[in-house]
């Protein structure tokens, strides 16, 4: 079972950081890391700004190991944005090198084949490092019930927690999407699915 990676997003010019959760994902011959679009913006709905990606970087907390989103003039990373608001979907990847793969090969990886529809009823796993600060902690699972799907978004029946943000969100099929934070409703929690910004994400 491929595991949550604890992530900082260190960004320039300020003491903040965005602190949360990520994972690896394979297609063919690539990988890449997934997390949530929020943890480098900051904001609950990031608006269709590259700006915010500039010379932003990811930590894995407790390792030597850090990916820059930006390899000198051009960035490396894959975002969508969502027509109808003008903001960018809760998700990202960044492709990795065979050197940082290989530095990541310990948490294991999903297959991109393996990312499935949520039903509305089926259990849901979300995993991550909720209440994780400037150390590292171990993994927490979170189980829920999808309550409704509405595109890219599906709601649950338990909130994120701060830190859990951009963890792998199961079912028993394969993999749903990572999760975002909280709907309108403060008890619900809110998962972004990845099926449809697969082509997007892992291309």
């Amino acid at each position: 079972m491929p595991l949550p990676i604890p992530l900082h997003c260190i960004r320039p010019n300020t003491q903040n950081l965005g602190v949360g959760t990520g994972f690896v994902v394979r297609s063919g011959n690539s990988k890449w890391l997934v997390t949530s679009v929020h943890l480098v913006s900051g904001l609950v709905n990031t608006p269709a700004n590259l700006s915010f990606f500039m010379s932003v970087s990811f930590q894995v907390v407790g390792k030597n190991v850090r990916l820059a989103l930006q390899t000198g003039i051009s960035g490396r990373y894959s975002i969508a944005n969502d027509p109808s608001d003008g903001m960018f979907f809760d998700a990202m990847s960044v492709k990795l090198s065979g050197f940082e793969a290989a530095s990541l090969a310990a948490y294991g990886f999903y297959e991109a084949s393996s990312i499935v529809a949520a039903t509305v009823g089926e259990k849901i796993l979300m995993t991550g490092f909720p209440g994780m600060k400037l150390h590292p902690k171990s993994a927490t699972s979170l189980g829920a019930v999808v309550t409704q799907v509405e595109g890219v978004s599906v709601a649950v029946s338990k909130a994120g927690q701060p830190g859990l943000s951009g963890g792998p969100a199961t079912t028993s099929s394969g993999l749903v999407g990572l999760v975002q934070g909280t709907t309108k409703t403060p008890t619900e929690g809110l998962i972004t699915s990845l099926l449809l910004l697969k082509p997007i994400l892992f291309s």
